[in-house]
């Protein structure tokens, strides 16, 4: 068996209870969304904590994801779709399900944020204008796995289970 070199990079200042998610910037930062309800930002390069976002009342956070490689989305039990502003400690909150944000995605192609929910939908949010503006509320089930491909041959594909 061949063996693959590989890092382990274990989480300095780490959340007080479970890790949900995590997510890779394109500049070696990552995300780490708790369900102690806090999003966790580390630089990897440096092995330090850069900043932690808490939810209002510390609500446990399921999914994070980058919008571009200073802000962030993250998407919680209490239904809420947040941004994340690298060196800004205040979230913005753009919207929220009627039940908690299992999911989040986003396109980089179309600026869009994908916020799977367990309230059977899935919330379309341009982080521009802070709002959103679609939603696919069509689902035979609540949303537990979402993801998006992006290719340069064919329109966008949104997975969801």
């Amino acid at each position: 068996m061949t063996e693959v070199p590989i890092s382990l990079y274990e989480l300095p200042d780490r959340a007080s209870d479970g890790i949900s998610d995590l997510a890779f910037s394109n500049e070696d930062f990552l995300l780490a969304a708790s369900w102690d309800g806090s999003v966790r930002l580390y630089n990897v390069d440096e092995k330090t904590m850069v900043h932690a976002w808490t939810m209002d009342n510390a609500v446990p956070v399921l999914s994070c994801a980058w919008v571009g490689n200073d802000v962030g989305v993250s998407g919680s039990v209490d239904g809420s779709v947040c941004l994340l502003r690298r060196g800004d400690s205040s979230l913005t909150r753009l919207g929220s399900h009627g039940a908690g944000v299992r999911r989040v995605s986003t396109s980089q192609r179309e600026s869009t944020i994908y916020s799977g929910s367990w309230d059977r939908s899935v919330g379309v949010w341009d982080p521009r204008c802070h709002r959103r503006v679609d939603s696919i509320t069509s689902l035979d089930g609540k949303v537990f796995a979402m993801c998006l491909s992006e290719s340069s041959t064919r329109p966008s594909l949104l997975l969801v289970g």
